[in-house]
């Protein structure tokens, strides 16, 4: 298609999106919450302190949480890398090997 083409097709497009009509997106609301009065203006000083002071708290929940997966990890790597068979074990079988 030519770049004319696409032109039209769009100014079509946009001719008939503004035939429709469009939705006022209350009709869902109860009508508690369509005759309730406009929330309150806080200041943005308070909002961020509150959201300064929850933001550490999880960052601090995560961390501990990263760092007991990190203990749990580096356990685990050390008891893979243990011998399967342990040394009596190991010297019962090469006995046995050498009969």
């Amino acid at each position: 298609m030519s770049p004319v083409h696409h032109l039209r097709l769009c100014a079509a497009l946009c001719g008939l999106l503004g035939c429709g009509e469009f939705p006022q997106g209350t009709e869902n609301f109860p009508p508690v919450a369509q005759n309730a009065d406009y929330p309150a203006l806080v200041p943005l000083a308070s909002i961020l302190a509150q959201a300064d002071g929850s933001q550490n708290q999880t960052i601090q929940a995560a961390t501990s949480q990263l760092e007991q997966r990190i203990q749990n990890l580096q356990r685990r790597a050390a008891n893979l890398r243990s011998p399967v068979i342990d040394a009596p074990t190991r010297a019962r079988m090469q006995q046995a090997t050498l009969r």
